[in-house]
């Protein structure tokens, strides 16, 4: 029977999980080379991290303000203005300075995997990036601008 009230609600329905836009899991590798040895880049690229990272990539525009990003061993995070701190992804793999690899499970990047390389070659360090296209665009211009390259 329909509701008489033209302006009622209709009941919810459980929404099931649908699955992951193709965009989504398009994966796409980029790489860098930065003129110094493999520990110096791998020490801008993870200790000075809250200096060039993209916050609102991960964080979303109104949070990434003032916020401080982390990445270690135990995973991929961020400290708020406000104090508080959230755990942003998940790190699936932990070889540093060698590489490392997250799956983010807050924000606009949930979902998604990053992973970084390095590896020393004549011209200095390799930086190889893979991810979705976005989130390596986004990561991999703020490092660039960030080493001068």
């Amino acid at each position: 029977m329909d509701s008489l009230f033209s302006h009622a609600f209709e009941p919810e329905t459980p929404r099931t999980a649908e699955p992951a836009p193709a965009a989504a899991l398009e994966q796409t590798q980029r790489t860098l080379t930065v003129r110094m040895a493999a520990e110096q880049a791998a020490e801008a690229f993870v200790d000075y991290l809250h200096l060039w990272w993209p916050a609102p990539s991960v964080l979303g525009a109104q949070a990434a303000a003032g916020a401080h990003l982390w990445w270690d061993a135990d995973g991929f995070g961020a400290e708020l203005e406000d104090g508080r701190a959230l755990t942003l992804g998940e790190c699936t793999e932990w070889s540093w300075p060698h590489g490392a690899a997250v799956t983010f499970v807050e924000g606009p990047a949930a979902g998604s995997n990053l992973a970084v390389a390095l590896s020393e070659t004549p011209a200095g360090t390799a930086l190889t990036l893979s991810g979705p296209p976005s989130l390596i665009d986004a990561v991999g211009d703020s490092f660039s601008r960030f080493m001068g390259i």
